[in-house]
């Protein structure tokens, strides 16, 4: 089958990566897939993208000029629809939701169009954007979201054309993160955060005072706190470690290209983010081997298995995720290597990058059938 991708830009982020993994996957199974990127070379900040062994055509536009920008990217898109002849027309995020069910509507072509949602929607986007999205939906032949609440209340109005497909990865994708870097050892608990600080709702403060709670409760446990990123809320996370008097045992490391060799240097990954698609973090530190512990929020993105692959928290604050810690912190090395395989295991059956291939190509598939009657 020959699908055309959307999106706009390449900045460094989690679906951005997961839409190249997944053109990549189809182009190696056999399909013709291209990438319409919506803006120049200068939003792209992954060099691989150069390298893909499928086409990739940017639409040159400039910042703050809106309606030249829309013209130029529907107008570029047209002539691709008409030169690449797709079977299914894709888009990936909010502007290239909006410009492929424009496409639609303007009859620039008739093949089904597919949308994604890489978040809470009903969380994150404000009520203007919600009401434009649902405005859209008679456009929209697939609405496929990694969110698992929002794709089930997405279903309550359009029925299986709403789809669940949760985020993939395989060892390769680790292997590149990783600079084989080992770490002096530590005798004691090493707990790991990663996640960016330009956005509050990864929930840093909480992650602290639960750390805080733990050294209060038990102050005869060794612990290390590790919180891998950088952003614009660093000031604020770097004082309440000091108002929190965390300073021996909690540390700021900046984002790192070796993201992988921290994952595996920790004994549990934290995870208290209150506003998450499907959590990549999680995901790749699992893969890893490495048990997670998540905010209750985190919990319902169906990733953790409590008490199997890691633990959930009753919620979302620092006194409810301080108890998941220590319910990790009690168990014993064998139960701790236990709970790792099971983490590595429930990756590797359910969010690894064969699945996510295998069940977008079944469902483009049938989609691209059930148009052709």
């Amino acid at each position: 089958m020959r699908v055309l991708f959307c999106i706009a830009g390449l900045p460094i982020g989690g679906a951005e990566r997961q839409l190249l993994r997944l053109m990549k996957g189809m182009h190696e199974h056999g399909h013709q897939v291209y990438l319409h990127v919506f803006g120049n070379h200068e939003a792209v900040h992954y060099k691989e993208v150069y390298e893909m062994p499928f086409p990739v055509f940017f639409s040159d536009i400039k910042r703050g000029v809106k309606f030249r920008a829309a013209f130029i990217i529907l107008r570029d898109l047209r002539r691709i629809l008409n030169e690449f002849k797709p079977d299914l027309l894709f888009g990936s995020l909010h502007k290239a939701n909006m410009a492929v069910r424009l496409a639609k509507l303007l009859r620039f072509t008739n093949v089904p169009v597919a949308v994604t949602m890489r978040t809470d929607f009903e969380k994150l986007y404000p009520k203007g954007r919600q009401l434009l999205e649902r405005a859209m939906l008679p456009l929209t032949d697939l609405w496929i979201s990694n969110h698992k609440p929002s794709s089930e209340k997405m279903a309550l109005m359009i029925g299986d054309r709403s789809v669940y497909i949760p985020n993939g990865i395989d060892e390769s994708d680790l292997a590149d993160s990783s600079a084989g870097e080992t770490f002096p050892p530590f005798g004691g608990l090493k707990i790991l955060s990663v996640g960016s600080f330009y956005i509050p709702y990864k929930n840093h403060l909480e992650m602290l005072r639960a750390i805080r709670i733990v050294c209060d409760q038990q102050p005869e446990l060794k612990l290390r706190y590790r919180i891998l990123g950088k952003g614009a809320h660093q000031p604020q996370i770097e004082a309440e470690i000091q108002r929190l008097a965390l300073e021996d045992c909690a540390a700021i490391l900046p984002a790192a290209h070796n993201v992988t060799d921290y994952y595996r240097d920790a004994d549990v990954l934290l995870h208290g983010s209150v506003i998450e698609g499907c959590p990549n973090v999680m995901i790749e530190a699992m893969m890893c081997g490495v048990p997670a512990i998540g905010s209750a929020y985190i919990g319902k993105l169906d990733v953790i298995e409590d008490g199997i692959s890691g633990f959930v928290a009753s919620g979302d604050d620092g006194q409810s995720m301080s108890k998941a810690i220590l319910r990790f912190a009690a168990l014993s090395p064998e139960q701790r290597g236990k709970m790792a395989k099971a983490a590595r295991d429930r990756i590797v059956r359910k969010f690894s990058n064969a699945v996510m291939v295998q069940a977008y190509e079944k469902l483009f598939e049938k989609t691209i059938r059930e148009n052709l009657h």
